[in-house]
């Protein structure tokens, strides 16, 4: 895996701290709790795998996503 988030990054991802907070199911005083560097592992990956995966996809599954999605639309 690449470096974990930070605090901030992870925030900017869902616009406030209570956004963040309940996106993850936990309280904002949890999330006002972590530290300003690294945010723990179980919910940096939970971030990237199943909240906001496509922030995180590599640039090349993209545009093989975006290649083979647009031959269905076209029926080829």
């Amino acid at each position: 895996m690449s470096r974990r988030l930070h605090k901030k990054e992870a925030i900017a991802l869902f616009s406030s701290a209570k956004e963040l907070a309940q996106a993850l199911g936990i309280s904002k005083a949890a999330v006002s709790q972590w530290p300003d560097g690294p945010i723990p592992d179980n919910h940096d990956l939970r971030i990237r795998y199943e909240l906001r995966p496509e922030r995180f996809r590599p640039v090349e599954d993209a545009r093989t996503a975006a290649k083979h999605n647009g031959k269905e639309q076209r029926g080829l």
